[in-house]
């Protein structure tokens, strides 16, 4: 089974200018930096109850369905994340999973005004440029188009390009 986290680790390190991150070199990565207060990278979710099966909701005491979750809690998240994310100033922000597009492209239009979004084939992936910074849509980072050093080396190329 493939990590989540191994794509982003790898366009981190080569980010670095690591010349071909191993696995060695994306583990020790994940270990030591990735989403760390010291670190160079910011890891959150969208949502704020974890929750990967999106058949069987958990949360029924608080919100009976998890449509009632999403409505209360989504709009109130996306202006948490919009005023993070112009906090700082990003090269790279990387929005994953295909079914949350449209929650990353408001995200991303309350943060930064109105974008041009353009897809890539390639990955099955939009992009979107502010400035110098690359906003990339991709599909979960743990299948799909993340699975060979060839597709890593590809997504790297998309967000740095």
């Amino acid at each position: 089974m493939l990590c989540t986290w191994r794509p982003m680790c790898h366009l981190m390190l080569a980010r670095d200018r690591v010349k071909a991150p191993d696995r060695q070199a994306r583990n020790a990565y994940q270990a030591m930096h990735l989403g760390r207060s010291h670190g160079q990278t910011l890891l959150a979710e969208l949502l704020p109850y974890p929750h990967s099966h999106t058949r069987h909701w958990l949360y029924r005491r608080r919100y009976p369905k998890r449509k009632a979750y999403e409505a209360a809690l989504l709009p109130k998240r996306l202006k948490l994340l919009s005023r993070v994310l112009t906090e700082h100033s990003r090269q790279i922000i990387v929005c994953y999973g295909k079914t949350r597009w449209p929650d990353y492209k408001r995200l991303i239009s309350q943060a930064y005004g109105k974008v041009n979004w353009g897809a890539h084939k390639s990955l099955s992936a939009e992009k979107a440029i502010v400035g110098k910074m690359r906003i990339l849509l991709v599909h979960h980072l743990s299948r799909g188009p993340f699975n060979s050093d060839a597709e890593l080396a590809a997504f790297v190329r998309l967000a740095k390009a």
